[in-house]
């Protein structure tokens, strides 16, 4: 089995999270440490951002503001980033 490498990011290295709009692909960013209004729609294409979602995202971005805020010596938050997500694109094959 090959050697694994993994990317841990640690929140209160993250300055914004992307919100992009799955239509025409405008992109909100969101900076972490601060609670934001969530928009209903996108702002260049007028499309809706309806369902769960919506709500789920509002709590993920004020859990990540409080969790910036705090101060806890006791223990650290990091995401572990997928493999996949950041290895190099596989080459082509090569022409003999």
């Amino acid at each position: 089995m090959p050697p694994e490498h993994l990317m841990m990011i640690d929140l209160k290295a993250l300055g914004s999270i992307r919100l992009e709009c799955n239509k025409c692909h405008a992109a909100f960013s969101f900076r972490v440490a601060e609670k934001v209004e969530i928009p209903l729609q996108c702002f260049a294409c007028k499309e809706r951002f309806t369902g769960e979602a919506v709500m789920a995202m509002k709590n993920l971005l004020d859990a990540f503001a409080a969790w910036a805020q705090a101060h806890d010596p006791t223990f650290t938050l990091r995401f572990e980033m997928s493999p996949m997500m950041h290895a190099a694109p596989p080459r082509p094959p090569s022409k003999p």
